[in-house]
């Protein structure tokens, strides 16, 4: 199972556009020759048949959108996909602890 998070890939930046009413750069990665070699040796083309992802990534490079889609097929075709989306950012508002007054920075 792959873990939820941006798959490492080459992608292409394929403009901006706006997400959720914020400004974001739009970067795809399409082919299973857009994933990398794995540390084990492995190839990634031995083992999907396509691969496609799509990041939307704001002007503070906080990821607000992001999707990817594996095929591959062994008794039968299989298709993963994930979505992650980031919505509200700065909505929230949080106080600082009162036992934030009593720290020290410390390098």
């Amino acid at each position: 199972m792959l873990a939820v998070a941006a798959i490492d890939a080459t992608y292409q930046r394929e403009g901006v556009e706006t997400y959720q009413g914020v400004p974001v750069m739009r970067y795809e990665a399409t082919g299973v020759d857009a994933l990398p070699n794995w540390a084990g040796g492995g190839n990634p083309s031995s083992y999907f048949e396509e691969f496609s992802a799509t990041l939307l990534l704001d002007e503070d490079g906080v990821i607000r959108h992001y999707e990817y889609e594996f095929i591959w097929a062994d008794y039968h075709t299989r298709r993963m996909t994930e979505t992650y989306t980031l919505s509200d950012v700065g909505s929230t508002t949080v106080q600082k602890p009162d036992w934030v007054a009593n720290t020290t920075l410390r390098a």
